[in-house]
């Protein structure tokens, strides 16, 4: 009866949903996920960064592939969203009309998700600390998902991530990895190492290659404790993304410029090619896909450039290696920070902490000539970046917000907005105003 009634909702609204058709639903029938008919394929993306964008890469693909596929695209990655994508998947009469459902879930509702929806597989693409007011640590969340995965469920995981990696160790799993790619330099660690120590012995680990934080090519000289080798591996990346395969070389087209984009994509190809697809036809479908410019864009104004780009707010790593995608651009820099836009005022719950783990050291490079923030704690962010050592002349205070775009004097390489989701709007709009700004300077010259 909660399926009759919620689908008829969601067609009467033209078939979209956020996760309110799912949380009636829940409400009206609180065993909803084990009672629905699931369908034939049951596949999930979880992990701390990237699940989004794998998730909406393996949907397009596997569309162009010929799936008949539900998917939460338009919903939440918690129980109410993964809900309704299950009545999406369903007829009005609560069996299944679809042949496969892709999820995103969130690490954390995994544990309310998968005892009554169990994936056939899982892959998760890494885990790090974030979100401390929700998630508190690391082990905190892969203790999460090691009680609510299924044995049942097929993992496909990180190898180059050795907490991921580790989870459910009983489980059939696959494993995607990166060897050091050509010219690629080792990245000194940062503030947090979410892997100290070897999870094993707790003896000091020795990396071999450290990517970035704790990702990258690791040895326990004590037990002996390695990188599970890679079943899909990234080998190169130049024109075209060349993974071995059983000893043998697969191209695929890139979906995006930076490790993290091939991650994802390789994320994909591994799961695309457990379930039985070969390398062409894999690689014909993904032609033409990207990462979407609402995550990340980059306008070129005569010889200016502006570059928006996305990393998750209360997530050190996500915003560490956004500042890295940044200070990777040629010239010199004006930074824009939008992070707690949303709030109205400093009292807002989630703490600060995070503050302190993310690399804003990076800022400090001769090259960045000013940073602008705004937001309800925009004076807590300026006391962090003073710390990390920029003079205060470099920082800009902007309590107006909507129209951060006029901070900019407009006199420097590139223009920079680094933004978590709930500033997206703001950041597109900058973004615009800015191009405009410079275009309209261009032709009075």
């Amino acid at each position: 009866m909660a399926a009759r009634i919620v689908g008829t909702v969601i067609r009467l609204t033209g078939g979209k949903g956020s996760h309110w058709p799912g949380k009636i639903a829940l409400r009206l029938c609180p065993d909803f996920l084990g009672k629905i008919a699931r369908p034939e394929l049951v596949l999930a993306v979880t992990g701390t960064n990237g699940k989004t964008t794998t998730a909406n890469l393996l949907a397009d693909t596997m569309c162009d592939l010929g799936y008949d596929l539900a998917h939460n695209s338009h919903g939440s990655n918690i129980k109410e969203g993964v809900t309704t994508a299950m009545i999406q998947s369903a007829s009005f009469w609560g069996g299944s009309k679809k042949n496969c459902i892709l999820l995103e879930v969130d690490e954390r509702a995994s544990r309310v998700i998968f005892p009554e929806l169990t994936p056939d597989y899982l892959l998760i693409t890494n885990l790090f600390r974030e979100s401390y007011a929700r998630n508190a640590h690391v082990e905190f969340i892969a203790g999460v998902l090691e009680e609510s995965i299924s044995e049942s469920t097929t993992l496909i995981v990180n190898a180059d991530d050795l907490i991921s990696s580790r989870l459910r160790q009983n489980n059939s799993r696959y494993t995607f990895g990166i060897d050091r790619l050509p010219g690629e330099e080792e990245e000194p660690p940062g503030l947090i190492d979410d892997l100290p120590l070897c999870p094993n012995c707790q003896g000091k680990l020795d990396f071999n290659f450290r990517r970035y934080n704790h990702i990258g090519k690791v040895h326990c000289p004590t037990c002996g404790l390695d990188n599970l080798p890679a079943d899909f591996c990234l080998q190169a990346h130049d024109e075209m993304l060349r993974v071995r395969v059983k000893g043998e070389i697969e191209s695929y087209p890139a979906v995006g410029e930076t490790v993290q984009d091939d991650y994802n994509a390789l994320s994909a190809i591994a799961m695309l090619r457990i379930l039985g697809h070969d390398a062409d036809e894999i690689a014909k479908a993904m032609t033409g896909k990207r990462v979407i410019t609402s995550r990340k864009e980059m306008t070129k104004v005569d010889s200016k450039t502006i570059f928006r780009t996305l990393a998750k707010g209360s997530n050190p790593i996500a915003v560490t290696r956004g500042m890295h995608a940044i200070m990777r651009l040629p010239g010199t820099k004006t930074v824009i920070l939008l992070y707690g836009i949303g709030q109205t005022t400093s009292g807002y719950s989630d703490m600060t902490a995070w503050y302190y783990d993310t690399d804003f050291e990076l800022l400090a490079a001769p090259e960045v000539r000013q940073i602008v923030i705004s937001g309800a704690r925009m004076a807590d962010l300026k006391v962090r970046l003073l710390l990390a050592g920029i003079p205060e002349e470099k920082l800009t205070l902007w309590p107006d917000s909507a129209n951060i775009a006029d901070a900019d004097s407009l006199e420097q390489d590139n223009i920079c907005i680094l933004y978590e989701l709930y500033s997206e709007p703001l950041a597109e709009k900058t973004q615009s105003m800015l191009t405009k700004k410079l275009s309209s300077k261009l032709t009075e010259l």
